[in-house]
């Protein structure tokens, strides 16, 4: 991807009041900026137009460009839910529980 372009932050002050976070690229949507994953996707580079992310309790997190491993990660079918945004990974819940 030799036209991709990347920006890292080395250094920051005076962002006290910034609420954000997230990975730079991986918006689900955007007008103004040139997506990762789809990039990628676009030229050949992965297979599927998708990022999987593992969270791990007690082990390393990864995430994966281009796909999903069932075998390695999954405990159980993945359930697909529409993202209630077009900006944003989140998803509208009618319910939250913890434990029993």
């Amino acid at each position: 991807m030799p036209d991709f372009k990347f920006k890292s932050v080395v250094s920051q002050r005076d962002l006290g009041g910034l609420a954000g976070a997230g990975l730079i690229g991986l918006s689900p949507h955007s007008d103004e900026a040139q997506l990762f994953v789809p990039s990628l996707f676009e030229k050949g580079a992965i297979k599927r137009n998708m990022f999987s992310m593992f969270i791990g309790k007690n082990e390393a997190s990864k995430i994966q460009i281009g796909g999903y491993n069932l075998k390695k990660y999954a405990k159980s079918p993945l359930k697909w839910y529409p993202i209630a945004s077009e900006g944003y990974w989140d998803m509208k819940l009618d319910k939250v529980m913890i434990g029993d």
